[in-house]
């Protein structure tokens, strides 16, 4: 095939590249790959001699699937996406009709506790507050809603303690479990994302023939505990010199996180008969729109 624009090949009427993300195929359906890529000219100007070309690019699906191998001439340094795609009505496709009405949705932001209104948002960002809990009131901040690829992507913890007596925290086993277990990721269409130490743990415990355990779920122990004051009448918040590391954490260090868009959405709290708070596995396109979103763009 003759080199070609992306849009030639495939119309940009017919077909929106999908951002970071999965379809969900019912037994027996098909999908396919596109696959573009920036190619240097590695014969004049700053890439020359560069880039060394490659011939093939090899696909590796989940489980026991063979290598799909891919006729495609590029050099070393050139930047190759790859995006899901499947035939069908693309204006009518489900999937793409979901992420639209996702970023249409303008969801009904619960009102910032007026306690917390000193706080520097425009540092720290608008907080997305969550159910109170024990007395204590949390919420989550993003400093911003992009990032670049490869760059911190801050998170904020905000507590604020309405009542008229003087509450606390625990070091451990309120925040870092909250931190651990209190919220999730979910990507455009809805998919959870493992923490990178919950893809490692699964990856020991299949390893080790072990049944997985949920985040949450496992024992908790704790090496670093002590109290951190929330007084009465009072929002406390990541910008303190003094709580940087307890208030604060960077998603891009919890998660890997290829380019795309991305929703922090609260964990459901635990019911009576469960032992343990559990994530949903997937949420509906729709409803992402109320929950902090972050993109994450290509340098």
């Amino acid at each position: 095939m003759p080199k070609r624009p992306l849009a030639q090949i495939v119309p940009i009427c017919c077909f929106e590249p999908r951002p970071n993300g999965w379809i969900d195929l019912p037994v027996g359906a098909a999908a396919h790959f596109i696959v573009a890529a920036t190619r240097f000219n590695s014969e004049e100007g700053r890439w020359r001699l560069s880039c060394d070309p490659a011939d093939t690019i090899s696909l590796k699906m989940p489980g026991e699937n063979p290598v799909i191998s891919l006729q495609f001439g590029v050099g070393a340094c050139a930047e190759v996406t790859v995006s899901s795609w499947r035939a069908g009505k693309y204006d009518d496709d489900p999937m793409n009709l979901a992420f639209e009405k996702t970023n249409a949705v303008q969801g009904a932001q619960k009102p910032v506790p007026v306690r917390c209104t000193a706080a520097d948002i425009s540092v720290l960002g608008r907080p997305m507050m969550l159910e109170p809990e024990n007395g204590l009131r949390f919420g989550l901040s993003l400093s911003r809603d992009k990032i670049s690829w490869h760059q911190p992507g801050p998170l904020h913890l905000w507590i604020d303690n309405p009542a008229d007596t003087d509450g606390s925290v625990m070091t451990c086993s309120r925040l870092d479990f909250f931190w651990s277990s209190g919220f999730d990721l979910y990507d455009a269409y809805g998919h959870r994302l493992l923490r990178k130490f919950e893809a490692e743990q699964r990856k020991q415990r299949a390893q080790n023939n072990v049944p997985t355990v949920e985040a949450g779920c496992a024992d908790w122990v704790c090496s670093r505990e002590f109290a951190i004051p929330i007084p009465a009448r009072s929002c406390r918040t990541g910008a303190e010199q003094r709580l940087t590391h307890d208030f604060n954490r960077d998603l891009a260090e919890m998660y890997d996180l290829p380019p795309g868009t991305y929703y922090v959405a609260p964990r459901p709290k635990r019911r009576n008969n469960q032992e343990c708070a559990t994530a949903p596995a997937t949420l509906n396109p729709v409803s992402l729109g109320g929950y902090l979103r972050l993109s994450i763009e290509e340098n």
